[in-house]
């Protein structure tokens, strides 16, 4: 459980990091008398989002696949690889869904269609917690070899 929590934040900084060098504008493209976001800001914004949306959602939603997968007995190394990542695509979408429909108040259903990009973001930032994961494996593994 420690390890799901402590990969949600990291995956958390690193989504909040790649969303802030997309959406930043460096100094020397800027417009006079237009007000620009820091980088430092763009990724305290991010993370302000995505902290919560990872921790509230993503954990419990790992938990959950780890239940349905041992439940269903895949010994396959590929198979469980692609087991997961259809299962953590899904769990973005919904975990997405569920974002925009709190932040929403209810009215995503009217702007579903408008609201597509978002659930691209859910399923890349679902998928990068799932690597992560299997990282964090490899790592704990490494340090206790």
């Amino acid at each position: 459980m420690i390890r799901k929590i402590i990969v949600a934040l990291l995956s958390s900084v690193v989504f909040s990091l790649s969303l802030a060098v997309a959406a930043y504008t460096p100094a020397f493209e800027r417009e006079p008398n237009t007000y620009y976001f820091s980088f430092l800001s763009l990724v305290m914004i991010y993370l302000t989002y995505a902290a919560p949306v990872y921790l509230l959602g993503g954990v419990p939603c790992c938990i959950l696949i780890d239940m349905v997968e041992r439940n269903m007995n895949i010994s396959h190394v590929f198979r469980k690889y692609f087991f997961h990542i259809a299962a953590y695509t899904i769990a973005g979408m919904l975990t997405t869904f569920i974002f925009l429909l709190v932040l929403s108040g209810g009215k995503v259903f009217d702007e579903l269609l408008d609201s597509s990009g978002f659930f691209l973001f859910g399923v890349i930032a679902s998928l990068l917690y799932y690597h992560l994961y299997l990282i964090s494996f490899f790592i704990t593994k490494k340090l206790r070899g």
